[in-house]
């Protein structure tokens, strides 16, 4: 069996793997909720990290048709789009992870982050998604222009958070600041926010960089 067949199959699984585990995590959102969520059902989409997996979620799903047409016929075209979404799905929940690694679990206890179907979001669907982008998907390269794309997710997201806030005057209030990123102004907020676009289109750039590296 070639390298690419193998790959391909290893994408195969992880890509399934990935609409399995997020697949779960919905349903427990919305039917039965454990004690390691903060929220369930529609309010659970208030956070970046379950918006992020519900993305790369739908990008396996769009992606899979077209790698088992292509495991069954030996070649297909991938539009220049399914790249871009893949690579846009990856950068989301790579921060997700990161955030938890290096600041959120140190808060709060790495028990609480990756217990439950904290898990599935917080590492596995993560390190499933980053595994093929890096070194197993069978797509094209993205170029330096097109890794700005990247920090979309993050821009909607941060758009919608600190509009949310400001038209509701809600600084600190978790009912509309549920990060707390306005507790100190709307300022320090903005300035979180940059700060986050900053590192979420250096994750992009790296990751992207060490894939051009591995696939050569």
């Amino acid at each position: 069996m070639s390298k690419e067949k193998v790959f391909d199959i290893i994408s195969l699984v992880l890509n399934s793997a990935v609409i399995i585990m997020t697949g779960y995590v919905l349903i427990v959102l919305f039917v039965n909720p454990s004690g390691e969520l903060v929220a369930q059902g529609f309010n659970a989409f208030k956070f970046f990290t379950v918006d992020s997996n519900v993305f790369a979620m739908f990008a396996s799903i769009i992606y899979l048709p077209f790698l088992i047409i292509k495991m069954i016929k030996g070649e297909v075209k991938f539009h220049k789009v399914f790249m871009i979404i893949k690579f846009m799905s990856m950068t989301g929940v790579v921060l997700t992870m990161l955030t938890v690694l290096f600041f959120l679990g140190f808060i709060y206890g790495y028990p609480l982050m990756f217990g439950g179907v904290n898990l599935f979001m917080h590492l596995l669907t993560p390190l499933f998604v980053l595994l093929d982008f890096l070194i197993f998907d069978n797509l094209s390269e993205i170029s330096f222009k097109e890794t700005f794309f990247g920090i979309a997710p993050m821009t909607i997201y941060g758009i919608f958070y600190l509009s949310n806030v400001a038209i509701n005057n809600g600084y600190g209030n978790t009912d509309y600041d549920w990060y707390m990123f306005g507790a100190n102004g709307i300022w320090i907020g903005i300035l979180i926010f940059i700060l986050m676009f900053t590192g979420t289109y250096g994750v992009g750039f790296l990751v992207n960089f060490f894939r051009n590296k591995i696939k050569k």
